[in-house]
């Protein structure tokens, strides 16, 4: 597989990904605001059960896609002269829409603060990098969590 198969296979990809993560992380909000229906006893237990719910169901998806773009890179640099640059572009690949995101969560900061707040898509950007290097050093993690999902991808 060349270099430009490589990043032309997975750029179209992260842009669907990103699409995938703002619908998630949309329906995590409609279903916070959804609460306010509920009567004051079962309002802080519900939110916190939703909380953690949305929070485990957006790190499945960020490694998901840590793992899909992971496979990419394995199959590319084994067959590759130079692993390392393959290595390093799945590496932006997949920090690469979290990065953005965390610019523009940082852009939205109230002026006046001096140091920006932290916020979700900075933890999700560590937790992305995190897992698509410990998916290429330890394939066998990967395919523990996702074989299903990379098998039904890699066979159509």
């Amino acid at each position: 597989m060349d270099f430009a198969y490589f990043v032309i296979t997975l750029i179209p990809a992260a842009l669907i990904f990103t699409i995938i993560y703002w619908l998630v992380r949309l329906l995590v909000i409609l279903s916070h605001i959804g609460l306010r229906s509920l009567p004051d006893p079962l309002l802080v237990p519900a939110a916190i059960v939703l909380m953690v719910a949305g929070f485990l169901i957006q790190v499945f998806i960020v490694l998901g896609w840590a793992a899909y773009v992971a496979v990419w890179t394995i199959a590319a640099a084994d067959r590759a002269t130079y692993a390392w640059m393959y290595l390093l572009t799945g590496f932006i690949l997949v920090v690469g829409p979290f990065s953005w995101l965390a610019s523009r969560e940082s852009h939205t900061d109230q002026v006046e603060q001096e140091e920006p707040k932290a916020n979700g898509a900075r933890l999700y950007l560590v937790i992305s990098a995190a897992g698509f290097l410990v998916f290429y050093f330890y394939p066998a993690l990967m395919r523990t969590l996702y074989g299903w999902f990379l098998r039904w991808l890699l066979t159509r």
